[in-house]
């Protein structure tokens, strides 16, 4: 028998007055489908509040969220007696039923406002989904009721940047920038270039809003380009200066993500999102500002990654290439050429006041030095310490020069080469004795954007300038030397920024590794990569700026050392760089930067302990990207060998072990022995290893599956309170666990309503959706289970009482 339109119940065997089939069981039921569809012709919402099974369907007047925060619609009549029921007072309805606060902004519920985070920061729903444990669906559901929610308010949200632009009102998420200079990244301008007219090159550029400086190196392109910068925000003509190193894409779109991070709060899980987020701000920001990407070596890296740019914002590269796909019709090229003539003859008096000229050695030397701006104000500083004249100087320059041609076989290198080797020779011989050498050796192989400053304070770098300068070295005559330096133009200190503090241009680099045998550079690089070590934070997830300065300078090291530091056995750092970086979100680079590393460690045989390691650790982190087939194939091809050449029983091979055990959890396998895994990870590691916590979570979801939630539950939190010690609140291995326990206390909470569940099913009803979530939400969430299930109770009593075709509303109704 066919039942009610409206609420589905059995109707009554007869016909209506006009001998047409009911379909509707009474009177009740048909006038709420009346008032549904006049609600519908007039494009007005019905009210969504169900008595005794039955929506009201009468003309909307507001709108009312549930504990689960969900949004229904309700009329005048119904939204009092949802007040009552859900004990809010007379003041606070309206604003309820408006779905706002008396500050304007809507009401929303914790996920909700998650949701929103993730989803303005331009993650992917079906990412956002996957991080919230819900699909998909449920994630565009959440968006809807926001999006609602400010419609009712009068407030656009309809597309991703205008929620964006109500979150950051409302404070969902930080405001992304009040008046920030990126002073960490843009370099000081040494003296020698601040005599250039920097206003000369920006005018050439003809209003160009990208402008691309090209030269060669040495002529001051970067300190152009910071000068500019610095001036613009000092003359308050921009909002923010975000200064990018451009040497590779990879690298762009490194500094992009972390200036994301920084500006916008973007996560930081995903490098390439956190970037496309950036530039999205930057397209759309009614802030002005600037952008300098500098060094860039290859054009086509900028594909993808250059923001438009509108009124009051400028682009700025600064390259070596004159490549045809820099030239364009919204950009401007201006050529950096090397001083002219009268440029350096004024460079040099300027530099050089008082010295007599009376036969033009100015200029000749100037054009023995080939007009180059750094090799001149390297020749400035040497004569101003030794107090030589021009036809000294050019006389000890011409006896360096033959020496060095003779060496090195090349004309130009030579010319430069001689100026450097005069100016070291002189920073050496200067106090501290014997030091200033070998700690610019100890540059050279670094990052040449900077090193910390206290990497030159560490014992590894101490001991070897003793050993070096034939003397007992403390840290003030490391920092003495490293003033020599800087005295002779050889680097730059820039104490505001410390962890880039030390700073060498790339050509004195250059000269300095040519100086050095294979031996010697072998001994360079070993020294370095003990100093970056033993510096490097505890915590090796951090993602601070000295951890970036830190892998900056390893990456530059292991490019200049090549596999030196795998055949001398240094690898300690190239395991530190590459777990920092996947411990701080940018797992994907990882898995290539251990990809790299294997292929550089072929010098070494394939059983080799530290091959195999690398190997491991390149699997590793596609278990951590969700790679999981090539991670499990790859860890047990690892775990053979391991096993092989270290035994089973080495540190090595039982940490593999328990990676293959968690790569091998997410595919559903249940066949490890985790508590013999468990066993050694302890004894060899440690109980709070994080290995040894994360393999006591798999066995305590094990023993869930098994039958025992409340055990897997007391084990999961024993397991979060040690990963709180060890790791703290935000790690990802912490989430993990605090996912499984919210997992395995819902069901617990269900378990315990399911005797309730099984009398209403007995009574041939179906339970209410609204009523279990107002239960769960209101009450079971905090674990009174007990006192949840008796309004249960004592609603369905009452609609019993109150028969199938009652209207009466009474505290604890049927509610939908």
């Amino acid at each position: 028998m066919a039942g009610c339109t409206r609420c589905g119940r059995p109707l009554p065997p007869r016909t209506d007055p006009r001998g047409r089939p009911r379909r509707f069981c009474s009177a009740t039921c048909r006038s709420a489908a009346r008032r549904q569809r006049e609600a519908a012709a007039g494009q007005t919402r019905g009210c969504e509040f169900v008595v005794c099974g039955i929506p009201c369907g009468n003309p909307a007047t507001g709108a009312l969220e549930l504990p689960t925060g969900a949004v229904i619609a309700v009329c005048a009549g119904c939204a009092g007696v949802a007040a009552r029921w859900l004990g809010r007072d007379a003041e606070e309805q309206p604003r309820r039923l408006a779905g706002a606060r008396q500050d304007g902004k809507p009401e929303l519920s914790p996920r909700e406002s998650d949701v929103v985070r993730r989803f303005v920061a331009d993650v992917p729903v079906a990412r956002i989904a996957r991080e919230l444990d819900v699909r998909a669906p449920t994630v565009h559901q959440y968006l809807r009721r926001v999006r609602e929610k400010y419609q009712k308010l009068g407030r656009q949200a309809k597309t991703r940047i205008e929620l964006y632009e109500r979150a950051i009102e409302d404070g969902i998420v930080a405001s992304p920038v009040e008046r920030r200079l990126l002073d960490g990244s843009v370099p000081t301008a040494p003296a020698h270039h601040l005599r250039r007219e920097v206003d000369r090159f920006f005018e050439r550029a003809g209003g160009h809003r990208e402008i691309v400086l090209s030269g060669m190196a040495g002529v001051g392109k970067s300190q152009i380009a910071a000068t500019h910068a610095r001036r613009v925000w000092a003359q308050d003509l921009v909002d923010v200066v975000i200064w990018t190193p451009a040497g590779s894409r990879e690298q762009i779109i490194s500094h992009y993500a972390q200036t994301a991070v920084a500006l916008l709060n973007a996560p930081p899980q995903d490098p390439e999102h956190a970037a496309a987020q950036l530039l999205t701000w930057l397209n759309t920001t009614a802030r002005r500002w600037l952008l300098v990407l500098d060094d860039l070596w290859d054009p086509r890296d900028l594909r993808g990654l250059q923001p438009a740019t509108a009124e009051g914002n400028q682009v700025v590269i600064t390259t070596r290439r004159r490549d045809a796909e820099l030239i364009s019709a919204r950009r401007q090229v201006v050529t950096v050429d090397l001083f002219t003539p009268p440029e350096a003859e004024e460079f040099l008096v300027d530099r050089l006041p008082g010295r007599a000229d009376p036969d033009g050695q100015a200029l000749e030397l100037a054009k023995d030095l080939g007009y180059l701006p750094l090799a001149l104000s390297q020749a400035a500083a040497y004569m101003v310490d030794r107090e030589l004249s021009y036809a000294e100087y050019r006389r000890r320059w011409n006896d360096r020069r033959k020496k060095v041609v003779d060496l090195v076989g090349d004309d130009l290198h030579g010319t430069l080469a001689a100026a450097w080797s005069l100016s070291i020779e002189l920073a050496n011989q200067l106090d501290p004795v014997g030091v200033a050498e070998p700690l610019l050796d100890l540059m050279s192989v670094l990052d040449a954007a900077g090193a910390p400053v206290e990497l030159f304070a560490t014992g590894a770098v101490l001991a070897y300038l003793g050993e070096e300068s034939g003397r007992r070295v403390g840290q003030d005559d490391a920092r003495d030397a490293v003033r020599c330096l800087e005295r002779l133009n050889l680097s730059m200190v820039d104490l505001f920024r410390p962890e880039h503090g030390v700073q060498t241009h790339p050509l004195v680099q250059r000269v300095s590794r040519d100086r050095m045998t294979p031996r010697q550079l072998a001994r360079v690089a070993r020294v370095a990569a003990r100093a970056l070590v033993e510096l490097w934070p505890v915590d090796s997830g951090s993602d601070t700026g000295l951890a970036r300065s830190l892998r900056a300078n390893s990456v530059a090291l292991q490019t200049h050392a090549g596999s030196l530091l795998w055949s001398s056995g240094e690898t300690e750092l190239v395991f530190r760089t590459g777990a920092n970086l996947g411990h701080s979100q940018h797992v994907l680079e990882a898995i290539t930067y251990f990809e790299d590393a294997v292929e550089t460690a072929a010098v070494l045989p394939p059983e080799h302990q530290d091959v195999l390691r690398a190997r491991a650790e390149a699997a590793r982190w596609h278990a951590k990207a969700g790679h999981t087939g090539a991670a499990v194939d790859g860890l047990a091809q690892v775990l053979a060998d391991l096993s092989d050449v270290l035994g089973p029983d080495h540190v090595d091979t039982v940490t593999t072990r328990a990676w293959l055990a968690f790569a091998l959890a997410e595919t559903g396998d249940d066949d490890t022995d985790l508590d013999a895994l468990l066993a050694d990870l302890a004894r060899l590691l440690g109980a709070e290893h994080p290995d040894a916590l994360t393999t006591r979570r798999l066995i305590a979801n094990r023993r869930g599956h098994d039958g025992d939630p409340e055990g897997a539950v007391r084990d999961l939190e024993q397991v979060r309170d040690g990963q709180l010690r060890v790791l703290g609140a935000e790690h990802p291995d912490t989430a993990a666990t605090e996912e499984d326990l919210r997992f395995w206390l819902d069901g617990i909470q269900m378990a315990r309503l399911e005797p309730v569940l099984a009398e209403q099913r007995l009574r041939a009803r179906t339970p209410s959706p609204l009523v279990l979530s107002w239960v769960v939400g209101e009450q079971a969430a905090t674990r009174d289970v007990s006192g949840a299930a008796e309004p249960l109770g004592r609603s369905w009593a009452g609609d019993e009482q109150a028969g199938p075709g009652s209207s009466l509303v009474h505290e604890g109704g049927w509610w939908r």
